[in-house]
């Protein structure tokens, strides 16, 4: 769809304006027209890449990424996050009180969660379905990545604040964790900090909630 531009639009640095014979005033970009694509839902979503090969991302900015992990998409999720090796990667969140979403963008936790929950919501039983995605001994946290300490001494990566993971029943380009749930007993301190991100002095037994898997997206 063009990017219509306002009847009172004026040409600012790279942006201009053109007259469309349909009779649309579309935005263009270093003398390219720009247009939308209609599978694009959320802010920042680029489901149109690579799709028609007339038509490529106009502007994107490159945000510092590990040498070890590696931008993917699927038709199903969209654009996610991989290990270089294709694994998809994971975040551990508190589900929303609405259903999990299909959509990997339609629902990010917030940063404070995440470090909230840390490493230690994946326990040992936890981690083997779920694998650690490791940081180099020499790498350092920049930008969205950030590095986090685990109980056995070795380093894990973090994206916006929830450390990241791998799923064994996964083939690359697969994504069969995304939206598993987990239920946690409310009551109990530490299970009632993993399912509401706070702390509770509440008797033990007053209900469950739900941690969940979901791909992550850029």
């Amino acid at each position: 769809m063009p990017l219509e531009a306002p009847a009172v639009a004026n040409p600012v640095g790279d942006f201009s304006v053109i007259e469309r014979d349909d009779g649309i005033t579309q935005w263009t970009w270093r003398g390219k027209p720009l247009y939308r694509f209609v599978e694009d839902r959320n802010a920042g979503d680029f489901n149109g890449d690579g799709v028609d090969a007339r038509f490529r991302v106009a502007l994107l900015v490159r945000h510092f990424t590990p040498a070890d992990a590696a931008l993917r998409r699927t038709a199903e999720l969209g654009h996610y996050i991989a290990t270089a090796e294709g694994a998809t990667l994971y975040a551990h969140d508190r589900a929303p009180q609405t259903e999990v979403p299909k959509i990997i963008g339609a629902h990010s936790g917030s940063p404070a969660t995440g470090r909230a929950l840390g490493t230690t919501s994946c326990d040992a039983a936890c981690s083997r379905d779920w694998k650690p995605f490791l940081a180099p001994t020499r790498a350092a946290p920049s930008g969205y990545w950030d590095i986090a300490t685990r109980m056995d001494g070795t380093r894990q990566w973090m994206y916006k604040g929830f450390a990241l993971y791998t799923y064994v029943a996964d083939r690359p380009g697969q994504a069969r964790g995304h939206g598993l749930h987990e239920l946690v007993q409310i009551g109990d301190a530490r299970a009632d900090e993993l399912a509401t991100g706070r702390s509770s002095d509440a008797t033990v037994g007053l209900g469950l909630g739900a941690l969940y898997w979901h791909a992550v997206a850029p």
